[in-house]
């Protein structure tokens, strides 16, 4: 852990090295997969370190476009179709994602316009990963057609989100009525035969 410290606020910075290709072999994962669990527990990591109860992560607009785009080709359904939630539980607080309204070239401009300068990750500009395939020949179309494409995309996350959420709350109303004992080895439900 270390401290930097800017216009007078002081930033804590939290970094971890973690071997990517030896989890990826000893868990049977993806490239993509084995980073994203890895990333996640440093996440939690830090949450841990410095008390925080909420997490800000940088996913934006074209993020959630590739990922509803990519789940529904390969056949999602139900939440999963939602994308990526604006917040959601994680470790022992929330992780929120405030920039899913914004483009990455929104995000970018501002960067440049206050002086912060950007990382860019070299594996993004290879065709070899699925998301980048879409970013890079299907996202542009998107954009072509609709501008604020992005908005659309989070609209409807939103709108599945609160539908899977209400249908749930209503199955679990459902089964409460039918359910005359639930015990580890043995439910018994009451059906009305129709």
């Amino acid at each position: 852990m270390s401290h930097l410290f800017a216009n007078k606020r002081i930033y804590y910075f939290y970094g971890e090295r973690v071997n990517v290709p030896e989890y990826r072999e000893k868990h049977h994962l993806s490239p993509e997969a084995a980073a994203r669990e890895l990333r996640y527990r440093v996440f939690a990591k830090a949450m841990a370190a410095y008390h925080a109860d909420v997490l800000a992560l940088g996913h934006h607009g074209d993020d959630q476009i590739e990922t509803m785009l990519m789940r529904q080709v390969r056949g999602s359904f139900g939440i999963s179709r939602a994308g990526i939630p604006v917040k959601r539980d994680f470790a022992a607080g929330q992780i929120i994602r405030p920039f899913l309204t914004q483009t990455k070239a929104e995000i970018a401009a501002y960067c440049r316009d206050q002086g912060i300068e950007s990382r860019h990750d070299e594996t993004n500009n290879s065709e070899k990963f699925t998301r980048n395939r879409f970013r890079k020949h299907v996202l542009p179309f998107l954009k072509q057609e609709n501008p604020r494409v992005h908005l659309r995309f989070q609209y409807e996350s939103e709108r599945i989100a609160e539908d899977e959420q209400l249908l749930i709350q209503l199955a679990k109303e459902r089964m409460d009525k039918v359910v005359l004992k639930k015990e580890t080895d043995e439910v018994i439900l009451s059906l009305p035969f129709i």
